[in-house]
């Protein structure tokens, strides 16, 4: 991505936790995690590791659907972490004209 400064850690962020689900799984089935999820980002879209033939499929017409809680627990364990920074930048000391 074109990102640059604080927007390229937003989505490093962002790509580490919409990867992780991926990684476990291959880790699970003793496939170096970070392996898989490279090839798999190289592939095109619909492209991905099916954890049960551990083959490369495409993942829709393979039935394999990527279940909406992980990706969603995932993003929010993500944003989890990061929140408390960014609340942290919220100025203060501004008072009202009232």
């Amino acid at each position: 991505s074109g990102a640059k400064g604080d927007e390229k850690i937003g989505v490093d962020i962002i790509l580490n936790a919409v990867s992780s689900p991926l990684k476990q799984i291959a880790d699970n089935c003793g496939i170096d995690g970070s392996v898989v999820v490279d090839e798999v980002l190289q592939k095109s879209k619909n492209q991905g590791y099916d954890a049960n033939t551990g083959e490369y499929v495409d993942m829709l017409k393979a039935g394999v659907i990527n279940p909406v809680k992980v990706v969603r627990t995932a993003l929010r364990t993500s944003f989890g972490r990061t929140s408390p920074t960014t609340t942290r930048v919220v100025p203060l000391g501004l008072r009202s004209s009232f």
